[in-house]
């Protein structure tokens, strides 16, 4: 049962690291500095704007956590789950 729980923690810490990881990886910033250095992208010198008439998304279409834990095993939510609740969103 001792090993069990241990790898059971150690699983679970390699969640979270996980979890940080794809939080750093989607960032705009990095997508926008990969596409520059990496692909030789520029910013686009006009900006055009078209309006569409659909709504747009009920929910922020942002990283949400891969791995779902079950509520009764008390498991934390990851750290940027309070992070991105703390953001004055519309």
């Amino acid at each position: 049962m001792q090993r069990l729980e241990s790898e059971r923690i150690a699983l679970k810490a390699e969640v979270y690291d996980l979890e940080a990881q794809v939080a750093q990886l989607t960032s705009l910033d990095r997508t926008e500095r990969e596409a520059r250095e990496k692909l030789g992208m520029i910013r686009a010198r006009n900006v055009s704007y078209l309006s569409v008439g659909v709504d747009a998304p009920g929910a922020a279409l942002l990283p949400r956590p891969l791995v779902v834990p079950d509520e009764d095993q008390g498991f934390d939510e990851p750290w940027w789950e309070s992070l991105y609740k703390a953001l004055p969103l519309p």
